[in-house]
């Protein structure tokens, strides 16, 4: 497993992976989301994860107080490896160098990553509701160790 800062020709390969986790995750929750305009709709860095040479992970920093922690997944069949525990301490670290709140959402339907945060010791510090198309749903806030 190789970490490094997101190229534009990673692009078209992460959005493969990516439409792989939405069908499974349901993330980003809208399809039209799967898409690399929406990977780079950020304004910090940005990291992939390589297996093989290949991208299969990517998360991105945005925003300067709070930094917030975006566009982040692990192509379901890269899990199991600790790629995403690196690439979320990778974003961290840059994401500090903004500021010192770093924070994150995740859906209230994704138990796995609301899971993965809690183990690793981030802290649910509210909630909101998103309407999209029609259609509302819920959202949890997470502040990093």
């Amino acid at each position: 497993m190789t970490l490094r800062p997101r190229r534009d020709a990673d692009l078209p390969e992460l959005v493969d992976r990516l439409a792989e986790t939405h069908r499974l995750d349901r993330y980003p929750v809208r399809p039209a989301s799967v898409r690399a305009g929406w990977l780079t709709a950020h304004d910090g860095p940005a990291f992939v994860a390589l297996v093989a040479g290949r991208p299969v992970g990517h998360v991105a920093v945005h925003g300067h107080g709070p930094c917030e922690i975006v566009r982040f997944f692990v192509a379901p069949a890269a899990r199991g490896r600790g790629l995403a525990g690196a690439l979320l301490d990778r974003a961290v670290t840059a994401a500090r160098l903004r500021s010192d709140d770093v924070v994150l959402q995740v859906m209230e339907h994704n138990i796995a990553a609301i899971g993965f945060y809690e183990r690793i010791g981030w802290r649910r510090t509210g909630a909101s509701t998103m309407d999209w198309d029609d259609e509302r749903r819920s959202c949890f806030w997470y502040t990093a160790p």
